[in-house]
């Protein structure tokens, strides 16, 4: 054996000469690293999530993982066994733990372990803390230690959007007894879906009409012995209007001719889109022909379990975020709640949560009995129906509490919170205010999760959002967080977490870091912290869809106004010249079309990342986020659909309130070295970008 200073690490693809041995290596330990099926580790292969550790030519061990919202999980660690006690399993984790350190939402690397393979002593060696231990989901049902590693910047904001949401997904009645039974010869793909690596990231979940399925099944002991195992599984509760009402919204993409068996499949196919779920997982080949067009107009994905598997990291992000399905600006609308109204809202109590409705009810009287303090708000689908409810006390001079926030469950409802969250805010900041705080006890986990995603941090018992305004440097912002908590007696390591960050000296060398900071204190600018600018020129068509409102509106937000559904989203360029991944994005509307607003500098993004790749494999990963369709994308790509283009990846976009004309733009640019046309992406310096800031938002916000 040679030296393992001699071993590199290296991330691979299917196409690799090195694939077909990582996968015989696999097979050959397939007993203690568990079940996968051929497409999950195809799929994950494909998305550059393998690293191999070799010598030369030769096959040291390998590693595969997959990236949550906050956690990278390792699915595979496994070393050659003619490689072993040579230090090969740490090299392939500092190679992972490089890997994602390049994604700044990435906090920790955990992975999960059965506890009878004696091993725990080799995981704490390698820097991993046994953190949680639970009972696998296979029929041993055996102890199961799940093992963390914190990233290196994770210390600094432990605590804030620490744990990942599960991906809900529900299973059709064979899926169901392919792990209960496994009589199939098939079942052993579903299993996969019980596999200890995937269980942090998966909840399962079963339609009511499941039931159903299993009372024609006419062996009495064996038809209660099934039906028993239906109680470990959480079932879906959804309105029974609401299910009627996609039954017919639904029928035109069965036959007009159904057997039992496919009302059935309708049922539960239904019941599925009334309650939110995104993902049904099926093996039956007719409901997967169905998959296209349920998708495109429903928003639910029917895949094989194998498919999920491997797709589980785009299927999780997709769930919280469906802009793709509120086509348009209009598509929403947010109207006063009157008293005379406030009982048909009762769908908003959060009942799973302990919430009685009697309670609710009384909440939303108190509100509505002084509208001169309180704002309640229902935010409407076009066809009437309620999505959202917002009681919010704007009274207070220097903050506003949020005192009731409530999304019903839909494909839509993480993104939704996140947009109205996001016009909170800037309305906070544009009034002076220190500090959203989100005061209501019974938020569902849609709501936290948004609560988090868009920069609220945990502080007495509440979550509050700091809505400073206007440029600062590091040492400044955080002597305005400090002031602010104080004048607002917020308390809470998160908060001591943050002041300590702007005085520290990783701000100024990390701009991973320091853009996650800008983030949280949104709609702030750091301009001490090595965060770069890039002047972006996009069509005015594809601005409308993408943030301006006051394009496609000529109108801007207001509490009666049409709503748009945007708070993340993705712009497809060539691959040059290179973006960075932590960086801002001033939005340049060009001269092309009728839209109002073009030909002047509109908006302020944070970019959240940026991908270079084949553009199927880009649109494939991003198409979650709306509005480019294949042909848009093959059309950047000159055509060739595994050509490499980039995908800039943004958030926290700001319209800025005094666009400036281009030839106001042009001048001001050359002030500081920046000459000729916007043609791609123009790196700005940092001195120019604070001038165009300042005069967009206007003097003397601070």
């Amino acid at each position: 054996m040679q030296d393992t200073q001699e071993i590199t690490v290296q991330s691979i693809r299917p196409e690799s000469l090195l694939y077909q041995e990582v996968k015989q290596l696999w097979r050959t330990n397939s007993k203690t690293l568990g079940f996968l099926p051929d497409g999950a580790f195809l799929d994950h292969a494909s998305q550059g999530h393998l690293l191999v550790a070799v010598n030369g030519s030769e096959l040291m061990g390998y590693t595969l993982y997959r990236t949550g919202k906050r956690t990278a999980g390792i699915i595979h660690m496994c070393v050659a066994p003619n490689a072993r006690g040579n230090g090969v399993a740490r090299t392939l984790l500092n190679g992972l733990r490089a890997q994602v350190n390049r994604l700044e939402h990435i906090t920790r690397i955990e992975l999960r372990c059965r506890r009878d393979y004696g091993i725990d002593d080799f995981w704490a060696a390698l820097g991993f803390v046994a953190r949680v231990e639970k009972v696998g989901r296979g029929k041993d049902a055996a102890e199961v230690t799940e093992w963390h590693m914190k990233l290196e910047r994770a210390s600094l904001f432990d605590g804030i959007d620490e744990e990942e949401t599960k991906l809900r997904v529900s299973i059709d009645t064979n899926v169901f007894l392919d792990l209960e039974v496994g009589k199939d010869p098939e079942a052993i793909e579903s299993r996969g879906l019980v596999s200890d690596w995937i269980i942090p990231y998966l909840q399962i979940e079963v339609t009511p009409e499941l039931q159903n399925d299993l009372n024609r099944q006419q062996d009495n002991e064996e038809r209660q012995r099934v039906k028993r195992k239906t109680k470990k599984y959480v079932e879906l509760a959804p309105p029974q209007l609401r299910v009627d009402e996609c039954i017919e919204e639904l029928r035109e993409h069965f036959s007009q001719q159904l057997s039992d068996n496919d009302e059935s499949d309708l049922r539960h196919i239904a019941q599925c889109v009334a309650s939110g779920i995104s993902v049904f997982v099926t093996r039956d080949d007719a409901l997967l022909k169905k998959s296209s067009k349920l998708r495109e107009l429903h928003g639910l994905e029917i895949l094989r379990p194998s498919e999920l598997i491997g797709r589980i990291d785009t299927l999780s992000r997709s769930a919280e975020y469906q802009q793709r399905f509120v086509a348009g600006a209009n598509s929403l609308v947010r109207e006063r709640l009157k008293r005379s109204d406030s009982e048909l809202r009762a769908n908003f109590c959060n009942f799973h949560g302990g919430e009685l409705k009697r309670k609710f009810n009384q909440g939303i009287q108190e509100c509505l009995a002084h509208p001169h303090s309180f704002e309640v708000h229902v935010v409407k689908e076009r066809r009437g129906d309620d999505v959202a409810l917002e009681a919010i006390d704007w009274r207070n001079e220097k903050y506003v509490n949020l005192k009731m926030f409530r999304v019903r469950a839909s494909r839509f409802a993480g993104s939704l919170a996140c947009t109205l969250l996001s016009n909170l805010t800037l309305r906070a900041a544009t009034e002076n205010k220190l500090a959203l705080i989100a005061t209501d006890a019974h938020t569902s986990e849609t709501v936290t999760t948004a609560l988090h995603a868009m920069g609220f941090i945990p502080a007495d018992g509440s979550h509050v959002k700091f809505t400073p305004r206007g440029i600062f440097k590091a040492e400044e912002l955080g002597a305005w967080v400090e002031n602010a908590a104080n004048e607002l007696s917020v308390n809470g390591e998160s908060v001591e977490r943050l002041i300590s960050v702007l005085r520290s000296d990783e701000i100024h060398l990390d701009p991973s870091l320091a853009c996650q900071v800008e983030h949280l204190l949104w709609p702030a600018k750091l301009i001490d912290c090595q965060i770069e600018t890039y002047l972006v020129s996009i069509q005015p068509e594809w601005a409308s869809h993408l943030f301006e409102e006051t394009l496609a509106n000529e109108t801007l937000f207001g509490a009666e106004e049409h709503l748009a559904i945007n708070p993340e989203a993705v712009y497809y360029r060539a691959a040059r010249p290179k973006v960075s991944p932590h960086g801002r994005i001033l939005w340049y509307v060009s001269s092309r079309g009728k839209y109002l607003g073009r030909m002047s500098l509109r908006a302020c993004s944070r970019i959240r990342d940026v991908n270079v790749e084949a553009a199927n494999i880009l649109f494939k990963r991003y198409r979650r986020l709306g509005i480019f369709e294949w042909e848009n994308v093959l059309k950047v790509a000159k055509g060739v659909p595994d050509a490499s283009i980039m995908a800039v990846n943004f958030d926290d976009t700001e319209l800025l309130p005094n666009p400036i004309k281009w030839n106001d733009l042009e001048h001001l640019l050359e002030t500081h070295g920046v000459f000729g046309t916007i043609q791609g992406p123009r790196k700005l310096p940092n001195e120019a970008f604070i001038e165009i800031y300042e005069r967009c938002i206007g003097a003397g916000l601070r």
